[in-house]
């Protein structure tokens, strides 16, 4: 298989504008306070479902095939962004994040699509689910001396939103970052019950 006929994909929620710019905001906030990191522009914010990786066509087509039986069953999904902070961990911070609360319909969401990865020869996902948006990424830990303190001193309001479907977005790797190009969106059909 020639890497030209692979496409490095992934399935997220996509954040509605007035959302991604709340995020943006954070990490501005993080920026102003002088965090050195390589922030994330706004129209990418959103958060990852499951990474998929570089993958042909006949395993993203029966991804497709799969994902969009999960969508018909899916009802819309609350969202609430609540919380500051950083992978692995504030004390060795690599990834500055935005973390959202982890509900029952957002983890079990992920945890089909991880199913639907491995059923298609996908290799597992090591790291238990943890819904978040990436603020930015940081390049010079020496310089982030404070961050730890940094995070725990920004408090915010919850961020509120709702995702109404899955999409699959294609990941094309630049040298200055990576740009993300829509390849299909998945809509949440099951009519939301009193118990959602």
């Amino acid at each position: 298989m020639k890497s030209a006929d692979l496409q490095r994909i992934f399935l997220a929620l996509t954040l509605p504008s007035h959302v991604q710019g709340s995020l943006s905001a954070l990490g501005k906030r993080l920026h102003d306070s002088g965090v050195a990191a390589s922030w994330e522009r706004t129209e990418k914010m959103h958060i990852t479902l499951r990474f998929l990786g570089a993958i042909d066509s006949a395993t993203r087509q029966e991804a497709e095939t799969r994902v969009a039986r999960i969508a018909e069953s899916t009802s819309e999904i609350d969202l609430v962004f609540h919380s500051l902070g950083a992978f692995p961990s504030p004390e060795r911070p690599r990834v500055i994040w935005a973390g959202a609360l982890p509900t029952a319909p957002l983890i079990g969401l992920m945890r089909q699509l991880e199913s639907v990865s491995r059923e298609c020869g996908l290799e597992p996902e090591q790291r238990r689910p943890h819904p978040h948006c990436t603020l930015g990424r940081v390049k010079a830990a020496h310089k982030n001396v404070n961050l730890t303190a940094l995070i725990k001193s920004i408090t915010f309001d919850p961020i509120l939103t709702r995702a109404s479907g899955v999409t699959l977005l294609k990941s094309v790797l630049h040298q200055g970052g990576s740009t993300y190009t829509t390849i299909q969106s998945y809509p949440f059909i099951r009519t939301r019950g009193t118990h959602d």
